[in-house]
């Protein structure tokens, strides 16, 4: 049971989870969960067109942040502290956890890792072309209602998926007893 004092052989795949996940997960009250949709007006392009990202744990966001950029995930701190101040940032959630989970899972493993871990292997391209069923090139919103279409199963979770997903209509994409609320909002 204790290995006689040796160190545990691990395995190469095996990631170390911080021992309070937490902790880093919290922004002035706020508690990222799993799933929840982040909308800001905070971005370079004077809040025009907005911005989208999607918490793929209960620490880290996922997002890709615009024109020659690649999906990045990045604590919640960091995250908040990058767009929080430049404008407002709305927090959404699901009311059912199991499906916002399905969805955050789903985009990391598509969008971040296809091992699930923190270790980056999947680099898509930013761009407004493309099918909105293909994952290279992609946008911030699209990565949000993908991840609620594709990654939820057979559940009617999307309503409308238009071949141009804007960031400030995300919720209204949602079918009605899956509709996110808005939980929180920063100004």
């Amino acid at each position: 049971m204790n290995n006689y004092g040796q160190p545990p052989v691990v395995d190469e795949n095996w990631e170390e989870v911080p021992q309070n996940p937490m902790v880093r997960g919290v922004y002035k009250g706020y508690t990222v969960k799993k799933g929840d949709i982040l909308i800001t007006n905070g971005t370079s392009s004077s809040g025009l067109l907005g911005h989208a990202a999607i918490a793929n744990g209960n620490e880290y966001i996922l997002d890709i942040p615009g024109k020659g950029e690649t999906t990045r995930q990045w604590s919640t701190a960091k995250w908040m502290k990058e767009y929080d101040g430049n404008g407002w940032v709305k927090v959404y959630r699901l009311k059912d956890s199991s499906v916002a989970n399905a969805a955050a899972t789903w985009a990391d493993k598509n969008y971040y890792s296809t091992k699930g871990t923190s270790k980056q292997d999947i680099f898509p391209k930013y761009g407004l072309t493309g099918s909105r069923y293909a994952k290279n090139p992609t946008y911030c919103s699209k990565i949000v209602l993908q991840a609620f279409y594709f990654g939820t199963g057979s559940k009617p979770v999307v309503q409308v998926f238009p071949s141009l997903v804007t960031v400030y209509d995300l919720p209204n994409y949602f079918s009605k007893d899956y509709k996110p609320q808005q939980v929180k909002y920063f100004k």
